[in-house]
């Protein structure tokens, strides 16, 4: 009687301490970090928005360049006719002013896509991070790790890999904003 009292205790004390364990293992998931920012609807709002600014500054371009294509056919007829030199010269001038404004123009619009595309990453990034940290709070994780291609997690088994279930997630946020 006594040898299966003491196996009756060892096995809820074994029990236990099993419960124990499992229960004070840290909750952990992975996501693929590259799909994640793919596939989250507002690293597209954010390409449209930037689209936006660099199509502004090319309208510029194009409608100068424009302009500068009637200025040389203007030229050109003016060379046909016999036309007079000093207006030939005047056109000249005028096109290469709007050459110099072009080249102006498209260096000034490839500096603000940088800084906009800049800006625009950082705010999806740090938006993203926002909407992880909510759903690793709401779903009681201790540790969600970021997979990258230079192998900062080498292996991580699928179950524990929560990328669909972010990149679900992150968006319903985001729509719901």
């Amino acid at each position: 009687m006594k040898l299966y009292l003491l196996v009756i205790v060892l096995g809820i004390g074994v029990a236990f301490a099993i419960i124990q364990n499992y229960q004070n293992k840290p909750k952990v998931g992975y996501v693929i970090s590259e799909h994640l920012f793919e596939q989250f609807k507002g690293v597209s709002d954010a390409k449209h928005l930037l689209n936006i600014e660099v199509n502004k500054v090319q309208s510029k371009i194009d409608s100068l360049s424009y302009i500068l294509g009637n200025l040389k056919a203007l030229n050109d007829s003016l060379n046909t006719q016999g036309g007079d030199s000093l207006t030939q010269q005047k056109i000249a001038i005028q096109a290469n002013k709007i050459i110099k404004h072009m080249e102006l123009l498209a260096s000034h619009g490839e500096s603000l896509a940088k800084e906009k595309d800049l800006t625009y990453s950082t705010m999806v990034i740090s938006q993203m991070n926002q909407y992880i940290k909510e759903y690793g709070k709401e779903n009681e994780f201790d540790l969600i790790l970021g997979t990258t291609n230079t192998g900062n997690v080498l292996y991580g088994d699928e179950s524990i890999d929560l990328t669909n279930d972010l990149v679900r997630y992150i968006n319903e946020q985001y729509e719901a904003e």
